[in-house]
């Protein structure tokens, strides 16, 4: 016995009619809680602004060509958007199309079954991207699962309102079977993912496929559905039958009610079918056998692909069965599907000549423009470094010349200073003169010694100064220790000194009239000149 709080799951691809099947459910007597499409990326979109879930309604029904519906397409989420708002995620639509399990889709089971938790009748869960996950949603929610589909020549036309874009999306999902993965390859569709949905779809929504491609990849994906999501569901709706024979919507009410899914009315069903000649059923058979072919080579088998065959015969609808449809019709209407064809197929041709080399050309600059970025980031990295190097290296240096050490050392500089400044005064002066010999050598050495002792004296006892007073005395001590050792390198040092300071006279100082006195009574002459130098300065 079902029971009548099991969820129900309607799988579907595109343009099946699950819009109708939606709103009948939606307008039973029963109260089923019906959620349109839950895996739909404007559910997604909407997240940060749940009142977005109420701008889809009639509109967009007239453009769709969708039944008339009461509410607004997504108004059972915008009820309950407080309890699932947290669990939306952007790759349930199409990245996680194949999720087998899972743990390769996480937060998928937690939003289902938060839509089936917040229910107020039983749960209706009408889907368009769950093909590959039906057996996962089986496994581990139960339930009802019901799948509904549509002869595949008919769905393709219908599909072009613009629904060759979620194919191209289904075959950019991770996990993609390997008969899809060839495909992918044999036309030449680049991979392109993005946190946006919408980047994604404005990328594939290009005109990729030419006709036959296009027919190609809805009639894999049709196959698969048909291989992989029809044999773990418990009934299968036929929409085209559905909308032509009485008897089979008996059967179909039928079945359901067997599941306690009452209360129906499809009265009002009503799929358009196409009329096809000869040259629309080649198109078809071709492509149709190719992707037969190429299942086979991936693991199917060719009993399976006749099932689908058979079950396509047996359900075969067609309007001349209806009556009304003329010749002049049917003609006219091929005509109209080979133009369509040409005109694809020629917009595909344009981009792939046009197009696809300016698109190589911009792969290429966005690589280039992908390393320069990186390089950039590198040198502001580098930058970074030297500019702390430079900041400490600055530091150092500021700390350096403001520090004791630099006072103290500044007479030594000073010294080296003035010894570059008189070499190279000296070379100026005697510039074409001849420096040759060795007394003219000897007296300008000694002219620079003297000089150099002077200011050395001076600078010494500068930085004496700065010395603590304690330094003064073991700097004292080993001083005259030193000139100890060496007698006449203290008398030559004490004279220069003296005469630096203006204690004792060289004999060029010397008046003309004490030319003639002896040296004895030149160092007295002296000493008493230094001594009234002496005096002078205590006075001053």
């Amino acid at each position: 016995m079902i029971s009548s709080h099991q969820p129900i799951f309607i799988h579907s691809l595109f343009r099946t009619g699950s819009t109708y099947i939606f709103n009948v459910f939606r307008r039973s007597n029963k109260g089923y809680s019906c959620y349109q499409e839950p895996l739909n990326e404007y559910i997604f979109f909407s997240k940060d602004m749940p009142g977005r879930l109420l701008d889809v309604g009639s509109k967009e029904a007239l453009y769709w060509r969708h039944p008339s519906i009461k509410d607004p397409y997504f108004y059972e989420f915008y009820k309950i958007f407080g309890s699932i708002q947290n669990l939306l995620r952007k790759e349930f639509s199409y990245d996680h199309y194949f999720a087998s399990n899972l743990t390769s889709t996480p937060g998928f089971y937690e939003y289902i079954k938060a839509l089936i938790n917040n229910s107020n009748g039983r749960p209706l869960l009408q889907l368009c991207r769950s093909l590959g996950r039906a057996a996962m949603l089986k496994s581990h929610l139960g339930g009802v699962h019901v799948y509904l589909w549509r002869n595949p020549w008919d769905q393709w036309w219908s599909c072009k309102l613009g629904f060759d874009t979620n194919h191209l999306l289904i075959l950019n999902a991770a996990n993609l079977p390997s008969f899809l993965g060839e495909l992918r390859q044999f036309f030449g569709v680049p991979e392109f993912h993005s946190e946006n949905i919408f980047e994604e779809y404005n990328f594939f929504s290009e005109p990729w496929l030419s006709s036959r491609q296009s027919y190609m990849l809805f009639y894999a994906l049709w196959c698969y559905g048909m291989l992989e999501a029809l044999p773990y569901c418990d009934i299968s709706i036929d929409i085209d039958n559905l909308s032509y024979s009485e008897k089979y919507k008996e059967e179909t009410l039928l079945r359901l009610s067997g599941f306690d899914i009452n209360e129906l009315d499809f009265s009002d069903c009503k799929v358009p079918i196409g009329v096809y000649d000869s040259k629309d059923i080649d198109f078809f058979r071709e492509n149709e056998n190719f992707i037969h072919d190429l299942l086979i080579r991936h693991g199917y088998s060719k009993s399976q692909i006749d099932q689908i065959q058979e079950r396509r015969i047996k359900h075969q609808v067609t309007l001349y069965e209806q009556g009304g449809i003329t010749f002049d019709v049917s003609r006219d209407a091929s005509r109209a599907r080979e133009l369509t064809r040409k005109y694809e197929t020629e917009l595909a041709e344009l981009r792939s000549k046009v197009l696809k080399p300016l698109e190589g050309e911009y792969q290429r600059l966005q690589g280039e423009y992908q390393l320069l970025q990186e390089e950039l980031i590198l040198l502001q990295g580098e930058h970074q470094l030297l500019q702390g190097e430079y900041q400490n290296v600055s530091r150092e240096i500021y700390d350096l010349k403001h520090g004791r050490l630099w006072r103290i050392t500044a007479p030594f500089r000073r010294v080296g200073d003035l010894e570059r400044y008189l070499k190279q005064r000296y070379r100026q002066k005697n510039l074409g003169r001849d420096t040759s010999s060795p007394k003219k050598i000897k007296l300008t050495l000694k002219k620079l010694l003297l000089c150099l002792v002077r200011q050395s004296l001076r600078l010494t006892s500068a930085s004496l100064r700065l010395l603590p007073q304690r330094m003064h005395r073991s700097l004292k001590v080993r001083v005259l220790s030193f000139f100890g050792r060496f007698p006449w390198l203290k008398r030559s040092f004490k004279r220069l000194y003296l005469v630096s300071l203006g204690y004792l006279v060289r004999e060029s100082n010397l008046p003309t009239e004490l030319q003639h006195i002896s040296p004895h009574a030149r160092k007295i002459h002296a000493d008493l000149q230094a001594t009234v130098a002496r005096q002078q300065r205590r006075g001053n």
